[in-house]
């Protein structure tokens, strides 16, 4: 009884079958009747032969027994492929729905949760894992198949000998018992190995972004290098001693599988009379199952690699779900049942003034690393709509987290934001954010044009004629050509992208700074003027002095505080 508990609070545990109880729409009743039907036939099978085979000896033509394998074998080709089409489509329809969660989860994230969970994290959740899922599903029914066969071929020798039925029924159960036992740690290591990996994918991202810095020192690519290798060894190492304890594990199965071979053709008729006939189907039926318990054992990798990822899935929409706050369900399609709620975006659209009072925001890194944690505020700030408003200060004086803050990207620690004179409610802050267009420093460029309303479109053209990249670009309807461009020339892309939105307010961090001479004036000078022109508030992070009096106002920053601008210390 505790043995039959243990197992049973094992495989409860796993994380693969709460995946499977959780997201599988499909009966468990009609697959594992199916299922049993296809591990049935198979053991009618070994019957029809084996009893086929006696009257052979005999001399004897029974065709009646070719109508039974006939059939048997029908009955197995059919219920099969049912199992596996089955099988195939359930995965691949979890993988799309749990995906799809996963992804709108994120949509209502916040920007710092999504930073400090890692984007590595949530990409393996999406891509990485998942594909082991895909992968094993087809591995994980044909070995649901291969245990309902034994199942019903000890069912088989139980008819023929009930003494070769118990040897083989304990046999089994000590070393399930015993495999089972040995694997916990394999688990626990599994998962370790999944964290080192995440780890290693981290630093090669680092190499891959900061791959312009690595190629001006060859003493930081040897570093981040060694770092890569540090990692990779200790994952290697881990998994080498998972995959050795399964080897281990593999051989000391087998070794029992023999060890009952030789037990019911040595121990077993010495304890029954007249076992000469009997021994003979015993061991034909246990030979049959020999190709599945091997099958069994060697899924058993497969199943614990399975297990793992799917444990991290479950983590991960765990963690983004309880940073989202948000109930989300899809559909088969991938589509919600029930909608999040959703942004009122002119709910603020004709606001006057927006405010920060006594704004502070802190950043703590999720290692706790002093050094790496930073703060600015308090700020007091207001915004008027129509004005064009210049933000400066040196390097690392907070003006793009001020921007962050601004446009409610970053929460606030203290302090409130004010939307013509009233506090922001909680509740309302993505209709607060709707307002805001931005290219921010770290921008991404999209290669479509995603959320543009589609009288935006109708300007896409002469939008592309005034940022001078005519000839290196077109627009075919919703894709850009290319975004294989310059720094200068994909921001000009991106601003384009931000003023089709038709926002409020349009926010830049140091969008000029990539810009040739010419261009930067032109800028300055005319395209300011045209959004101007048109209503628009602008909010720029810049360092060009000499174009300063292009804007209505200009507040500077330094140490994350508002100060007082000096242009005799200030230079851009």
């Amino acid at each position: 009884m505790e043995t039959g508990s243990a197992a049973a609070d094992l495989v409860a545990s796993n994380g693969l079958i709460k995946f499977l109880r959780s997201e599988a729409t499909l009966s468990p009743r009609k697959a594992l009747t199916v299922a049993a039907v296809a591990g049935l036939t198979n053991a009618m099978i070994l019957a029809v032969i084996n009893t086929a085979a006696e009257h052979a000896e005999q001399s004897e033509s029974r065709p009646l027994y070719a109508v039974f394998f006939a059939a048997a074998m029908i009955l197995y080709v059919v219920s099969q492929r049912w199992i596996l089409t089955q099988a195939a489509e359930q995965v691949e329809a979890m993988i799309h729905r749990v995906r799809m969660r996963i992804v709108s989860h994120l949509q209502y994230c916040e920007l710092l949760d999504v930073e400090q969970l890692g984007r590595v994290v949530i990409y393996s959740g999406i891509a990485r894992h998942m594909q082991t899922l895909s992968q094993s599903a087809s591995t994980m029914t044909i070995a649901v198949q291969m245990t309902i066969l034994i199942l019903f071929t000890a069912l088989y020798i139980a008819w023929i000998s009930i003494t070769s039925f118990i040897a083989l029924v304990a046999f089994m159960s000590v070393a399930l018992f015993v495999y089972w036992r040995k694997s916990y740690s394999v688990r626990s290591d599994l998962r370790g190995t999944l964290e080192m990996d995440n780890d290693v994918y981290n630093t090669i991202d680092d190499l891959l972004d900061g791959f312009k810095e690595a190629k001006l020192s060859r003493g930081k690519a040897r570093a981040i290098i060694a770092r890569i290798e540090e990692i990779s060894q200790r994952a290697s190492e881990m998994r080498g001693v998972t995959q050795i304890m399964l080897a281990k594990n593999f051989v000391f199965s087998q070794t029992a599988f023999y060890l009952l071979l030789g037990t019911m053709v040595f121990v077993v008729p010495i304890l029954t009379s007249g076992y000469s006939d009997e021994v003979q189907k015993s061991t034909t039926a246990v030979l049959f199952i020999i190709g599945p318990i091997s099958g069994l054992i060697g899924s058993i990798p497969i199943f614990e690699n399975s297990s793992a990822a799917a444990e991290a899935i479950m983590d991960l929409e765990r963690d983004l779900k309880r940073m989202s706050g948000v109930e989300l369900a899809v559909n088969e399609d991938g589509k919600p049942l029930a909608e999040a709620p959703t942004a009122d975006s002119t709910r603020f659209a004709d606001f006057k003034t927006l405010e920060l009072r006594k704004a502070v925001f802190r950043y703590t890194p999720p290692n706790g690393d002093p050094t790496e944690s930073f703060a600015i505020g308090p700020i007091d700030l207001t915004v008027t709509r129509g004005e064009v408003l210049f933000i400066t200060g040196g390097n690392g004086s907070g003006k793009s987290t001020l921007l962050r803050v601004l446009t409610g990207l970053y929460p606030l620690h203290e302090g409130t934001i004010l939307v013509d004179g009233k506090a922001l409610p909680q509740n309302a802050l993505q209709d607060y954010r709707e307002i805001f267009a931005a290219v921010f420093g770290d921008f991404h460029l999209f290669s479509e044009l995603y959320g543009v309303p589609d009288e935006g479109l109708d300007e896409v053209a002469d939008w592309i004629a005034t940022l001078e990249i005519l000839n290196k670009v077109k627009f075919d309807g919703q894709r850009f050509s290319t975004i294989d461009l310059s720094t200068g020339q994909r921001k000009r892309l991106a601003l384009l992208a931000a003023l089709l939105e038709k926002r409020p307010i349009l926010v830049l961090d140091e969008w000029a700074a990539d810009q040739d001479p010419m261009f930067r004036r032109k800028f300055y000078r005319e395209i300011l003027g045209m959004l101007r022109s048109r209503g628009a508030t602008i909010i720029a992070v810049t360092h060009d002095n000499r174009f300063f009096d292009a804007a209505d106002r200009q507040m500077h920053m330094e140490d994350g505080m508002m100060a007082t601008f000096d242009p005799e210390l200030f230079h851009d």
